[in-house]
């Protein structure tokens, strides 16, 4: 049988059982000025009017019969917010599936993965990093920023035990999916937790992830922290006005310093909803909530222009968002806990990080930075 990631194809965790999507009938990779066709290796040109009605294509009240996947790049949220990408920049991926099987990796033999890290940012330059981000909050230049850095390791063994071991894990979340990309010679390996937003009857809810500590130091660690406080409301606040720009009526906050437990760690997030007319679009969405702000900061806009001077580098798929629209339900991710996958360099790329206010320390930024990758990389252990 021909190798998973040899095909254009994805695993999603639906409920408890492991969907296969397969045979694409489309593959399309979008650029502000171009398409590459990714089941022929085609290029083409577009105007970019043509990105809004792709994703005005999808609707809201929609019932879709064979799965189809939005997966936007977090520069998507730049082109959106600043119109300031390059040409040259990856937006966001089209792919649709004419096949829905169950999948099991149970049983298979499968070997513990050893990853060897090639790179990753030191203490001081983070520290460097973190000190520019706290003068931006000093100045009043925001509220919230979210920092994150990118460690890079290589393996050994076979893509496909890379595979087959995430899914045996006993530890995956919510959003747990992979996606093949032979054409780009990828694979995204994603074990979010994060919700940035699901379709529940005519009404559209997000659940922003805000606070994280170590498994063993017990929801009492959260529920002190004044900090981590701090950051939740903060970023409820931005997203209760992001989902009132598309409401029917403004948003609600329905829950407010809830627990979930991942594994190693425990998060507190909120749930805000809003009721949607019967005429809203994909892209009306993404415009109000893409990217998310539990990964980018308040105010938004000018948050994710601080980033990218910041970070100095592209985030990519990590802190993206994926969404599956199948049959009646709409439902997409914050791709958090997400790896990229070299095919070709047998390399993975891993980002971390969180958000920072006035009340947030260096060194405990910097150590629930390495907790984040931790808790990913020990699950191929």
């Amino acid at each position: 049988m021909e190798p998973l990631h040899s095909r254009t194809c994805a695993i999603f965790k639906v409920g408890d059982e492991l969907k296969l999507f397969s045979q694409a009938n489309r593959a399309q990779l979008y650029y502000r000025n171009r398409i590459h066709n990714l089941l022929n290796d085609e290029f083409s040109s577009i105007d970019e009017t043509q990105l809004t009605r792709e994703l005005e294509s999808f609707k809201f009240d929609h019932d879709y019969d064979k799965p189809s996947l939005v997966i936007c790049l977090y520069e998507f949220g730049e082109y959106i917010e600043l119109a300031q990408v390059s040409e040259e920049q990856p937006l966001f991926i089209i792919l649709s599936f004419d096949s829905v099987t169950d999948l099991s990796f149970d049983g298979i033999q499968t070997e513990s993965e050893k990853f060897t890290l090639k790179g990753e940012i030191e203490r001081t330059e983070y520290l460097k990093k973190f000190e520019s981000v706290m003068s931006h909050l000093k100045y009043g230049n925001a509220y919230q920023i979210n920092l994150t850095t990118n460690s890079l390791f290589s393996f050994e063994s076979s893509i496909e035990n890379i595979i087959a071991k995430f899914f045996q894990s006993k530890k995956l979340s919510e959003y747990a999916h992979c996606i093949c990309l032979p054409t780009l010679d990828k694979v995204i390996l994603s074990n979010s937790p994060e919700c940035l937003f699901q379709k529940k009857g005519n009404s559209l809810v997000t659940r922003p992830i805000k606070g994280t500590v170590p498994e063993e130091e017990g929801e009492e660690a959260l529920e002190k922290s004044l900090k981590d406080d701090s950051e939740l409301n903060i970023i409820t606040d931005l997203l209760r006005n992001d989902l009132s720009r598309i409401g029917k009526f403004y948003s609600k906050v329905l829950s407010k310093k809830s627990f979930l437990r991942v594994p190693g760690l425990i998060h507190q997030y909120s749930e805000i909803g809003v009721e949607l007319e019967s005429n809203v679009t994909l892209f009306d969405i993404l415009r109000a909530i893409f990217p998310g702000g539990s990964i980018t900061g308040a105010p938004k806009k000018r948050v994710i222009k601080l980033i990218k001077d910041i970070e100095g580098e592209n985030r990519g798929f990590y802190t993206g968002s994926t969404i599956l629209l199948y049959r009646d339900k709409i439902d997409s991710s914050i791709n958090i806990r997400t790896a990229e996958i070299s095919t070709k360099t047998k390399e993975l790329k891993y980002g971390s990080g969180g958000g920072i206010t006035l009340l947030s320390e260096g060194d405990s930024e910097y150590r629930e930075m390495k907790n984040k990758l931790s808790s990913f990389i020990n699950i191929f252990s």
